[in-house]
């Protein structure tokens, strides 16, 4: 019966989210037609140079930090992202997380790399895969499954010439399940862009 609760809670958390990024894109979509048809034009000519000079949207790599793992990320345009994460904990328990990434390409000016920082919102769930309880998140509080919100603060770097991407990420949150408790997190990692 708990663990049914807790699905509940998961699903109700994820739906919450989702609402909310088709909310917040809904938002940027409508910005962008209420603009002047020049500034209109001026905006699709850069999303289309930004396309022609680095078709690459898709990258994947490692993280190393806390969590460890795999990660993706995909470039929805030049200022958005979504990224991905799947950690292990050797036969304790696997983390899945999502995050909505907004990037400030003209940060900072160089020349052979491309420096980004970027902000955003993000989701974590975790389940035991051993059966046992844990406490998720640094809570007090045993599950067999947590569900935890983040904002993930990082800088990517991206050489001009060669498809790669080396970011490091600082990403304070919040477990809302197995109890509500402050946590952070941070990485670096590489990724290949495809």
């Amino acid at each position: 019966m708990a663990g049914m609760r807790t699905l509940r809670k998961i699903a109700l958390a994820v739906l919450l989210g989702l609402t909310g990024f088709i909310a917040v894109e809904g938002q940027a979509r409508a910005a962008r037609s209420s603009l002047a048809p020049s500034a209109r034009s001026t905006t699709a000519v850069n999303d289309k140079t930004q396309a022609s000079s680095d078709n690459r949207n898709l990258g994947l790599g490692l993280m190393l930090g806390d969590p460890s793992g795999l990660t993706m990320k995909y470039w929805l345009r030049h200022t958005t992202a979504l990224q991905f994460g799947l950690s292990y904990f050797f036969g304790n328990y696997m983390m899945l997380m999502g995050d909505y990434l907004w990037h400030f390409p003209n940060a900072f000016k160089t020349s052979g790399v491309t420096i980004v920082p970027y902000a955003g919102i993000g989701a974590l769930v975790a389940v035991t895969t051993d059966g046992a309880d844990r406490e998720f998140f640094g809570s007090n509080h045993a599950s067999s499954a947590g569900l935890g919100v983040q904002i993930p603060l990082g800088v990517e770097l991206r050489p001009l010439r060669v498809p790669l991407g080396i970011f490091a990420e600082f990403a304070p949150g919040l477990g809302l399940i197995p109890g509500m408790t402050g946590f952070v997190q941070g990485d670096l990692g590489i990724r290949i862009y495809l």
